[in-house]
């Protein structure tokens, strides 16, 4: 199987959980495409599929965002999902791969065994967790599981939490894109695969949105938080070796 037909087959499902959970699709996309290509490679793509996943999101769910939610804790991260990915330049792709599973390992213990925690409430902690999960996204990929690891804890709604965390990560992504391109992370072959990668983008977050509507999501939620454990021990075993 050709590196194009799984990159558009991982596109597909990484939108469709990443909808479904509000992860967002990098969650899943990173990990598993990082197994099949160069790590900056797979920066590239996801910063343009990150773009163009969270546009068509948007359109599902916009009327949901949390404006004050998004104040407190998206300025932060957008400030420093910039400076993440500025750091990328300096950092080699082991370590980055080996923060990501790490970070996968521990959201996933979180959610599996440690739900009964809770975060302290208070302008200033949403600040500094929205800077803390900006930062981690610009350098591996994602924030995803820190940011839902936070945002989960704010009392939201499924459908509230999906969209702030959609629009704070969107205005991010922007940015991190054309730090990604001056980083020279984007080629000819990447610009090549992107239609594809949009389309199947596009039809996973219509069927993440239908099953969304009639899959019990504490169930899903489940099975999806145990690939994440699996990713993130994979990706470190792979680093450690």
């Amino acid at each position: 199987m050709s590196i194009e037909t799984i990159t558009i087959i991982i596109s597909f499902f990484g939108e469709a959980f990443g909808t479904i959970t509000g992860l967002g699709n990098a969650t899943f996309f990173v990990p598993a495409l990082s197994y099949f290509t160069d790590f900056s490679k797979v920066l590239g793509i996801v910063a343009f599929l990150h773009v163009f996943s969270n546009i068509t999101r948007m359109t599902f769910f916009w009327k949901n965002i949390s404006r004050e939610v998004f104040i407190k804790f998206g300025i932060s991260n957008i400030i420093f999902v910039s400076i993440g990915a500025l750091f990328t330049r300096f950092i080699s792709a082991n370590i980055i791969e080996m923060t990501l599973g790490i970070l996968l390992i521990l959201f996933s213990f979180y959610e599996l065994f440690f739900k009964h925690f809770k975060f302290p409430q208070s302008t200033g902690f949403e600040a500094v967790s929205g800077g803390v999960a900006g930062f981690l996204g610009g350098i591996a990929g994602t924030s995803g599981p820190f940011r839902s690891f936070v945002l989960i804890n704010m009392g939201l709604s499924k459908e509230v939490y999906i969209a702030t965390s959609v629009a704070v990560d969107f205005i991010g992504d922007v940015l991190r894109l054309f730090i990604y391109i001056s980083n020279g992370f984007v080629n000819q072959n990447t610009l090549a695969l992107l239609p594809g990668v949009f389309i199947a983008s596009l039809i996973g977050a219509f069927v993440g949105k239908k099953m969304l509507e009639t899959i019990p999501s504490k169930v899903f939620v489940k099975v999806v938080i145990c690939t994440l454990l699996i990713l993130g021990v994979s990706l470190v075993t792979k680093n450690l070796k």
